[in-house]
C-alpha cells in the first residue's frame, strides 16, 4: 500500500511542479493539498512499517519538496497568466492524461481478454481430460473383467489337464 501511495505522491508532486512552473498557482495549490493528504497517509503508514526509518526520511524530502513548491506557487498567486495560453496549456495536460488513461485502459482490457480465453483453454484442456479419465476407467474395468474371466478359464484348464 505504501509504495503504491508513494508512486502516486511522486506522480503528484511532479504535476504540481509542472503547474507551478506553468504559473498556475491554482491548480498547483490544488494539486500541493493533495500531496498534504498522500503523505498523511504515508505518515499513518510509516508506523507500522518495518523500514519504518528508510520511509520517513523519504517522506520529509518529499514534504520539503511540496513546501518549496508551495513557496513558489505562491509568488504566482497575484499573477495572472494569459488565460488562453494557460487554458490552452491545460486542455493539452488534460489530453494527454486522457491518452495515457486510454492507454492504459485498452491495455488492461486486452490483458483481461487474454486471461479469459486462456481459462476458456484450460477448461477446455480439462474437459478433455476428465472425459479421458473417464475412458480409461472404463478400459479398466473391462480389463479387469476380461482378467477374471481368463483366470477362471486358465484355473478350468489346469484342473482338466491335472487330470491325465
Amino acid at each position: 500500500m505504501a509504495d503504491f501511495l508513494e508512486t502516486e505522491l511522486g506522480e503528484t508532486i511532479a504535476a504540481a511542479r509542472e503547474l507551478v512552473n506553468a504559473g498556475d498557482g491554482a491548480g498547483a495549490e490544488t494539486k500541493l493539498s493533495e500531496c498534504d493528504d498522500l503523505l498523511a497517509q504515508l505518515r499513518i503508514d510509516a508506523r507500522t512499517s518495518l523500514r519504518r526509518k528508510e520511509l520517513e526520511a523519504r517522506l520529509r524530502a518529499q514534504a520539503a519538496e511540496v513546501e518549496a513548491l508551495r513557496g513558489r506557487g505562491t509568488l504566482f498567486k497575484g499573477a495572472a497568466p494569459a488565460p488562453a495560453a494557460a487554458g490552452r496549456d491545460r486542455l493539452e495536460r488534460a489530453q494527454a492524461q486522457t491518452e495515457q488513461s486510454s492507454a492504459r485502459i485498452d491495455a488492461t482490457r486486452a490483458l483481461v481478454e487474454d486471461m479469459e480465453e486462456t481459462g476458456r483453454d484450460i477448461l477446455d484442456e480439462l474437459g478433455r481430460n476428465k472425459e479421458t479419465i473417464a475412458s480409461i476407467n472404463g478400459n479398466i474395468s473391462t480389463t479387469k473383467g476380461d482378467l477374471q474371466q481368463a483366470e477362471k478359464i486358465t484355473t478350468r484348464m489346469s484342473k482338466w489337464w491335472n487330470r491325465w
